[in-house]
């Protein structure tokens, strides 16, 4: 009512046109944050489910390592008790021994000799010891690294069934 002239009639369309795009510009704004919005719902939605999966996958594995654990366990007492029960029939002198070797060599206080080498430092050791250990009667120790020497049984009575048999 204000308008009294076609140039203000003019000026106020203009205006009025000007303010409707900046309402539209505005609107297809919100459109486009709205579409943005709905789209990392779906995101969310897709990491949540994924999220959960993984955490069943964790979970099963976690299960099965804690079983695996107790299961170990379990099997280290009952060798402690099996340890326990052989350190009985062991010769004290003997024990001794292999306790110093043991302590000396980290852990490993016996090595397994066949063809006249320890495996325990790969060294050849002398031919008449290795026969002593062969015959088991008395414990030998390698002349070079000094741990306890055995013969693996179950190999040694393949290769004597074989030399029996050939011969």
């Amino acid at each position: 009512m204000a308008i009294k002239t076609n140039k203000e009639y003019s000026a106020a369309q203009h205006e009025v046109a000007s303010i409707d795009q900046a309402i539209s510009k505005q609107e297809d704004e919100i459109l486009q944050a709205m579409d943005t919005v709905e789209n990392a719902k779906e995101l969310i939605s897709g990491a949540e489910a994924s999220l959960q999966q993984a955490q069943q996958r964790f979970d099963a594995k976690k299960q099965q390592a804690e079983t695996e654990l107790s299961d170990f366990l379990a099997d280290i007492e009952k060798q402690k008790g099996e340890r326990e029960a052989l350190l009985q029939d062991i010769k004290p002198d003997m024990l001794r021994v292999y306790q110093q070797i043991f302590k000396a060599r980290n852990g490993m206080a016996v090595a397994v000799v066949d063809n006249e080498h320890c495996f325990g430092c790969s060294m050849k050791i002398p031919p008449q010891i290795y026969n002593e250990v062969v015959q088991g009667d008395q414990l030998h120790t390698c002349p070079h690294c000094k741990r306890i020497l055995y013969v693996d049984r179950s190999k040694a009575d393949a290769e004597q069934q074989a030399c029996g048999q050939s011969g």
